[in-house]
């Protein structure tokens, strides 16, 4: 194995190399347009993860469903391997793609455009349900120890929550009301149905 070559006068890691003047140096470059600076890209994302990363796939498995028409192709068909596929990124952007050409789809793959969407659909319910069921117990805590300082009915921390819901998911308090007990019920008296969920 070759030795590593021993720096030169002014050059970096040499005896009188400054380290300052040449930064300087470079940025006069720089200012000159004699070394190109890249322009940024505001839409590239901060962080970027494949499709199987994200759904933790195996890239085999996400290769045989992808296939030679891309993510929707036969793929998506009611019998083959997306039809098991759980609620998640890979689901649906299959979907989408699916969605996206509606009309080139058989019978079976249309079907199974359907089911995928309804999986996505309960997976999105199960979330929600998920985040109301901890803010009702944030505000119910809330509550209960505002109540507990004798703070004045109608000024106490969490008296609200059902309104403060309301104007989240753009509907009636009677109605967020309706899910805070709905999203409770789940979380307390159903837990082996809601993996995850804790009462609050």
């Amino acid at each position: 194995m070759a030795a590593a070559p021993i720096p030169g006068p002014g050059q970096p890691g040499g005896d009188d190399w400054d380290a300052d003047a040449d930064l300087a140096r470079f940025l006069d470059e720089v200012n000159a347009g004699r070394i190109p600076v890249p322009d940024e890209d505001p839409a590239a994302p901060a962080v970027m993860v494949t499709l199987g990363e994200a759904a933790d796939v195996d890239p085999a498995a996400l290769a045989a469903m992808a296939g030679p028409d891309g993510l929707g192709g036969e793929g998506f068909a009611q019998d083959k391997t997306a039809d098991a596929l759980r609620p998640g990124p890979l689901l649906a952007a299959l979907t989408e793609n699916a969605a996206a050409s509606v009309p080139a789809l058989s019978d079976n793959e249309l079907l199974g455009l359907v089911s995928a969407a309804r999986r996505l659909q309960n997976r999105a319910e199960y979330l929600e349900l998920a985040g109301i069921a901890e803010f009702t117990a944030r505000r119910a805590a809330q509550f209960e120890a505002s109540k507990a300082r004798g703070d004045p009915r109608g000024c106490r921390a969490g008296e609200f929550a059902d309104a403060e819901l309301a104007s989240e998911l753009l509907t009636t308090a009677h109605e967020a009301s309706g899910r805070m007990d709905l999203a409770v019920c789940l979380a307390t008296r159903l837990p082996a149905r809601s993996p995850g969920w804790r009462p609050g």
